[in-house]
């Protein structure tokens, strides 16, 4: 910044995401579905940025990018039609 001082923009990563937390991605045209982070920890993306990930993900509407929300209270999605892609 011009008076010098340093902005930190500090983003969620997967390797963040708490016990009870839930991983949901939500489409534009309203789909919601909860993703199992698993497969991409196994990979070995746990310091990875979740807006990064959301180029994983497909929506049956045609999107390819879903963004992801963390969530704790709300009950688990159940509508289909986001897949997770490697």
């Amino acid at each position: 910044m011009a008076d010098g001082s340093l902005q930190e923009s500090v983003e969620a990563r997967l390797c963040d995401l708490r016990p009870g937390v839930r991983l949901v991605a939500r489409c534009r045209c309203g789909r919601e579905a909860e993703v199992n982070p698993s497969p991409w920890l196994a990979e070995g993306l746990a310091a990875t940025c979740l807006s990064d990930l959301e180029t994983r993900l497909r929506c049956l509407c045609g999107a390819r990018r879903v963004p992801l929300e963390r969530r704790s209270s709300a009950p688990a999605p159940t509508a289909f039609g986001i897949w997770m892609f490697r």
